[in-house]
Parts: C-alpha cells; sequence; structure tokens
C-alpha cells in the first residue's frame, strides 16, 4: 500500500478552498459594480476639457468652489463655465431632474467654443 502525503494534500485542499473563497467573493463584488451615471460622465468629460484649457480641478474641490476660481484666474471662460456648472449643481443636488441630455448638450457646445 502506497504512503499518502498529507501534507500535500493539505497544501492542495487548503489552495484549493482559497481559490473558491476569492471566485466567490469577486462574483459578489462584480454584481455592486455600477456603470458611471451619464450626468457623472458629462461632468467628467468637463473637467478634463478644463484641464486642456489650465484650470484643473480636484475630485474634493466644490463645484461652486472651482467657478469661483475660473472666474479669477481665466474670466473670458468663466460666463460659459458658470451656467454649466450651476446646471450640474441643479441637476446633482436639486431643482432639475432628468434633464441630463440637456446638461451633455451643453458640454458638448461648450467643448466646441473652446
Amino acid at each position: 500500500m502506497k504512503k499518502v502525503n498529507w501534507v500535500g494534500l493539505m497544501g492542495w485542499t487548503i489552495g484549493l478552498l482559497i481559490l473558491l473563497m476569492l471566485t466567490y467573493i469577486g462574483i459578489t463584488q462584480w454584481r455592486f459594480i455600477q456603470k458611471p451615471k451619464p450626468i457623472n460622465k458629462a461632468w467628467q468629460t468637463f473637467t478634463r476639457h478644463l484641464a486642456k484649457l489650465g484650470q484643473s480641478t480636484s475630485e474634493t474641490e466644490c463645484p461652486s468652489n472651482f467657478q469661483q476660481r475660473i472666474s479669477q484666474q481665466n474670466p473670458d471662460i468663466a460666463t460659459g463655465t458658470g451656467s454649466i456648472i450651476k446646471y450640474y449643481l441643479d441637476l446633482r443636488y436639486g431643482k432639475k431632474v432628468g434633464k441630463v441630455k440637456e446638461f451633455e448638450g451643453l458640454v458638448k457646445r461648450f467643448i466646441a467654443m473652446t
């Protein structure tokens, strides 16, 4: 009768259990990944374009503070950015609901003009 290598068998068993646990965690977490909302995609497009113009923002900067900084540093684009940022704030936090397509249009027009 052949001797069983218990250490090797335990190693393979533990490895298989770890692999199964990682697969389970991956599958359960994959279900909760959310697609970016259209308003967030349009906002990111807008801020990336402004960064190319020299007006970058950080993740933690409030949009209204960003607008104040733009009006101080680059007043020639402040009017266009002001209306877009105000529209974004209204869509994201309050008054205008469901007008994301209009916001996307504003962003596209601004990018085309600058």
